[in-house]
């Protein structure tokens, strides 16, 4: 987590915060983002489950590097399930 916050003679300084759970949601997003990677189609059973979260999470305003896991790993996820059916993933998540 980042915040910035304004320090008398330093002006504007980012503070960032690294809890043990962020670290823990970093590392688990990472481990579904390598996964999802290496096991390419075979990777298409999980997506349903496996999908809102993931989805929820591009978003995530307390780290970046959670968003870009979470992008990396949706992309592996439409590429599992193939183009017919991402298609229809999308226009149901983006609606």
């Amino acid at each position: 987590m980042a915040l910035k916050v304004k320090v008398k003679g330093l002006g504007e300084q980012r503070v960032s915060l690294n809890t043990e759970n962020l670290v823990k949601k970093t590392a688990a997003f990472a481990l579904i983002q390598q996964v999802s990677e290496n096991m390419g189609t075979a990777f298409a059973p999980y997506v349903e489950q496996l999908l809102p979260i993931i989805v929820h999470n591009t978003s995530f305003e307390h780290s970046k590097q959670i968003k870009k896991l979470a992008l990396k790993s949706f992309t592996n996820m439409l590429v599992a399930v193939g183009e017919p059916r991402n298609i229809e993933l999308n226009q149901h998540i983006f609606a």
